[in-house]
């Protein structure tokens, strides 16, 4: 008889909804990306998170290898450098054995007018909102192909949708 009080608890179970896939998420040091990573682990992904902060990125997946062992992995990535992400996806793609998924989730926004917004966080939001996606997409193809079936998702914020005084630089998104 196993007294309920001693009894050694276990890992969670890992559901199956997406095992085997090979999810490379961008932007996965904290909030959306993060919350993406440790979900589809529990679903049955391997997972690599990527961030410009490798330890958010680090960090995040230490969490989910304590629930799951061996299914995340974490890269450093700077989604504005061409030469960052094939080292990263190259990485990735060693780790988990391919990539099938790629969800492109890094981004960020300004505050300000069209008065008060700098040319330089112009050039940043639309150097990681919009090139980074291209760039990423671009240099993930190769491992998606070998990965089929595969899917590229694109995260995006209401606020490139809504006309809004105060952030001209999603607005143009």
């Amino acid at each position: 008889m196993v007294d309920e009080n001693t009894e050694k608890k276990s890992a969670p179970a890992r559901g199956n909804r997406v095992a085997g896939k090979k999810v490379f998420i961008t932007g996965a040091g904290q909030g959306l990306g993060a919350t993406f990573a440790k979900m589809l682990a529990a679903e049955g992904a391997s997972v690599t998170l990527s961030d410009v902060t490798a330890e958010a990125a680090e960090a995040q997946a230490g969490k989910i290898n304590r629930k799951y062992p061996g299914a995340a992995h974490a890269v450093a990535l700077d989604v504005t450098q061409e030469a960052q992400w094939k080292d990263a996806l190259r990485d990735a793609e060693t780790k988990m054995g391919g990539i099938s998924v790629l969800i492109n989730n890094a981004g960020i926004g300004t505050w300000g007018n069209i008065e008060t917004e700098t040319s330089e966080g112009w050039k940043k939001v639309h150097d990681i909102n919009l090139n980074g996606v291209f760039m990423g997409t671009q240099a993930a193809m190769p491992y998606l192909k070998m990965s089929q079936p595969a899917s590229i998702i694109t995260i995006s914020s209401i606020a490139s949708m809504l006309a809004d005084a105060n952030s001209p630089a999603l607005d143009e998104l």
